[in-house]
């Protein structure tokens, strides 16, 4: 395509140049290309209007016939540029089912403006300049003509502006050094996003996430990339290329979009570096409704090609469960809804799991996520601990009969061991299998990290969730995780500022333990700030509880652990720690007896929980370790 011509234009903060084929904004430089350019002064002529889809075929692809999903990728290029948001933007809006509107100001840059000479330097008025709506005026217009002045208020003019000028040129260069310095990335990495749902009816998010994290799975095979975490890359949807670098340390992204209509299903994506914003392919594939295991190992061989030059060797045998199309379908459904967590999902997921494994019994990947969700619904009281263990037992083992090489299965039966049976020399071995078979999944490693924890080895347990964030620096449980462990390592500022990074992550993520790490610090006027924001009403009444018992007032202590003893019983071990956080020891142990006997997934932490200090003195707590296998 020819390049475009056209005066020079401002779009909002752009100086839009056609001749150069280039978009400024300070000093950051675009280049965009002629498609791009002639969408973007399409809408620009528009301004203000909503452009069906038809009229941007009809007037930016002339001659060439393409369908409506090219107007969607390049608009979505054009965003990127532009370094706009589809979901809060601040150029192209989108108007469902109509088009796009521009929204940002545009004007015009006069044909003479680069070449006209420099207007005189006028003298400040006399009267507060503060509301001049001069500031407001782009910096390479000239200002409003004024009377006359004499040579000497000329230069003294001079003198000031110029001042002036340097002083904001050097803070913008400043502060654009350090906005646009280059994040120290890795080389060969990748962030996979989760792919745009495009169908009509908007109800293939499970699809469009599963195909993601699967090519990500398959990707981690190639031992010169490094993958970035789902939880990461997911969290970062809505970000620019630039902050996705920034934040993941990658240097390039995988994005693309998912779209099915009747039998048909039609997958893009697109592979695009970080530094340059530039898209190194893009790539449309075709297939049956269902046919998604195939496309997973085309998009992920295209890649590894791409950016190691090295083919992906097939998927071994056992590795290809889920290749029956409705089997895969349910698979990824049910991980979609068992990672919302809650019960009726959970619940649902569990079901979804159980009907794919009815068409395809041999897939040991589904057996360890079936056992997976048995183990959580037992963690979270869902189901009996005895019972829900149980099943999570027996669907991980029977992956491993399947599958010895399955990494999920060797987790799964970890949980177990772990959570319910406390035997910690078997579940670290089932962890070590798992790490060996795949050493960057950052749940792994943070599983082990928790492991750690639960015996008290803080250095070993800094290490594992150390290795959790760098390979998914935005992962809630990893970044939660080493927080936990810096707070028991004696460094709670750091501890602080990593929880308060987990909760803004997740919002849903308890505010107790901050209010808990306050309070440990010696602010109890801010641990009671942090209780009110929590959500959850077994968390809220445990920290007023503690910190209501440390602040004197006795009554609200008493009324929060009443309310819990009547409420909640199924939930011994934080009534243990209001207990014993009041000294009231022999209370304390009753709950932690009852914690015991139910085996409460939360007794793994005795040895750091904070409220439970008061009770390490008393022989009875030293007895407790011993019969749950932990060193004193």
């Amino acid at each position: 395509m020819a390049s475009v011509q056209g005066p020079s234009l401002h779009i909002g903060e752009w100086l839009v140049d056609p001749a150069l084929g280039e978009i400024r904004n300070g000093a950051r430089v675009v280049k965009l290309d002629p498609l791009k350019m002639r969408l973007l002064l399409y809408l620009a002529d528009n301004a203000g209007r909503v452009v069906a889809l038809q009229e941007l075929l009809g007037h930016v692809w002339p001659d060439v016939v393409v369908t409506a999903q090219s107007v969607y990728n390049t608009v979505a290029q054009l965003r990127r540029a532009l370094g706009d948001l589809a979901e809060a933007p601040a150029y192209i809006a989108t108007v469902p089912r109509m088009g796009y509107r521009l929204i940002a100001n545009v004007q015009r840059v006069p044909a003479d403006a680069a070449t006209a000479p420099a207007p005189a330097l006028q003298p400040p008025p006399a009267a507060s300049t503060a509301a001049d709506p001069a500031a407001s005026r782009p910096s390479d217009m000239p200002p409003p003509a004024g009377p006359a002045r004499s040579p000497r208020w000329v230069l003294a003019a001079a003198v000031i502006l110029v001042g002036i000028v340097l002083a904001v040129a050097l803070a913008r260069r400043d502060g654009v050094a350090s906005r646009s310095a280059p994040p120290a990335v890795a080389e060969h990495s990748v962030a996979i996003l989760p792919f745009r749902d495009l169908s009509e009816a908007k109800d293939q998010e499970y699809l469009a996430e599963g195909l993601a994290e699967e090519i990500g799975t398959v990707l981690s095979r190639v031992p010169s990339l490094r993958i970035v975490g789902r939880a990461s890359a997911f969290a970062s949807r809505a970000d620019s290329v630039a902050e996705i670098a920034r934040k993941l340390r990658v240097d390039h992204v995988l994005e693309g979009s998912v779209q099915t209509s009747g039998k048909g299903l039609r997958i893009t994506a697109e592979l695009i570096r970080t530094d340059t914003g530039q898209y190194l392919w893009s790539k449309t594939y075709d297939r049956g409704a269902g046919d998604t295991f195939s496309v997973e190992d085309e998009i992920a061989g295209d890649v590894a090609t791409a950016l190691t030059h090295t083919a992906l060797a097939p998927r071994a045998s056992a590795q290809t469960c889920g290749q029956n199309g409705p089997a895969n379908s349910l698979l990824l459904q049910g991980r979609y809804l068992g990672r919302r967590n809650s019960r009726a999902e959970r619940e649902r997921s569990i079901e979804l799991y159980q009907q794919a494994l009815a068409l395809e019994p041999d897939c040991a990947r589904a057996w360890a996520w079936l056992s997976t969700a048995y183990g959580v619904q037992a963690a979270n009281h869902w189901t009996a601990a005895d019972e829900g263990y149980e099943r999570a037992r027996d669907a991980a083992l029977h992956a491993l009969r399947l599958d010895p090489l399955e990494p999920d299965a060797h987790a799964a039966l970890a949980y177990v061991l772990e959570f319910h049976d406390w035997n910690w020399a078997e579940a670290d071995a089932e962890l070590k299998r798992a790490l060996a078979l795949d050493g960057a999944d950052a749940r792994v490693l943070s599983m082990n990290g928790h492991l750690a924890i639960d015996l008290g080895q803080t250095d070993r347990a800094l290490a594992f969730y150390r290795r959790a964030v760098d390979q998914d620096p935005l992962s809630p449980g990893a970044v939660g995780g080493l927080a936990a462990a810096l707070w028991i390592s004696g460094k709670p500022a750091e501890a602080e500022t990593l929880y308060r990074q987990a909760a803004a992550i997740s919002p849903m993520r308890s505010r107790t333990v901050i209010a808990l790490l306050r309070l440990d610090q010696g602010d109890a006027t801010a641990a009671l700030a942090e209780i009110g924001q929590e959500t959850d009403r077994v968390q809220q009444l445990l920290g007023v509880g503690i910190v209501a018992s440390s602040v004197g007032d006795r009554a609200a202590s008493d009324r929060a652990l009443a309310e819990l003893v009547e409420k909640f019983p199924d939930h011994p071990f934080e009534i243990a720690q209001v207990y014993g956080h009041r000294g009231e020891l022999d209370a304390a142990f009753t709950w932690l007896e009852r914690a015991f006997a139910s085996r409460d997934s939360h007794m793994l932490w005795i040895k750091i929980n904070y409220a439970l200090r008061p009770v390490h003195a008393d022989p009875r707590y030293a007895a407790l370790l011993k019969r749950m296998g932990l060193p004193t």
